[in-house]
């Protein structure tokens, strides 16, 4: 069976496909800022009991600052779950990462995952090697961030995180604290 559509008919079906399309949000306004973690100390759980490895997670709570050694602007939770060990120096552990960075104003969040890699035997990010990393949310204002973050180890002691990212229309300013 074939339909001819006239000129009425095809204007009704492009309205109603126009209604059910999906819609690209605004993002509302661009921000970025800095901040500066001390390499952490995490604590491991090993899985499966037979040392470091596969699905071990590590845990972390530190503070997050304006500079390096300068005020403390926020707290970041972090978890990290190893999907690819690594036991030969030089050799890259792969890592699940997930950071809640929290504000002094408790409704105040920015959420980021992504894959972090350490390299072996210390464990740590490559100092002056970037992570990239997604903005994936955040509440109060940094409501719906979406965007960038990008992990530095700056130091033996310090990484460097750069943030680029939007909020949604009528989050509230999302200016960085001094």
């Amino acid at each position: 069976m074939t339909i001819k559509l006239n000129g009425i008919h095809a204007l009704v079906c492009l309205l109603t496909l126009a209604m059910v399309a999906p819609v690209q949000a605004d993002a509302g306004r661009t921000y970025k800022f800095t901040v500066y973690s001390q390499i952490m100390q995490y604590k491991m759980m090993d899985g499966d009991g037979d040392g470091r490895g596969m699905a071990d997670i590590m845990a972390t709570n530190n503070t997050l600052h304006r500079s390096i050694g300068g005020p403390e602007v926020a707290t970041a939770d972090t978890s990290m779950t190893i999907t690819k060990a690594a036991s030969q120096p030089g050799g890259l552990e792969t890592r699940l990462f997930h950071m809640i960075m929290s504000f002094p104003n408790p409704s105040d969040t920015i959420v980021i995952d992504g894959i972090s890699t350490a390299a072996v035997p210390d464990h740590w990010m490559v100092t002056n090697q970037p992570s990239y990393r997604a903005v994936v949310g955040g509440t109060g204002r940094f409501n719906g961030a979406r965007g960038q973050a990008i992990y530095t180890r700056v130091d033996p002691v310090w990484v460097k995180i750069d943030m680029k990212f939007a909020v949604l229309d009528g989050a509230k300013s999302a200016v960085f604290p001094k």
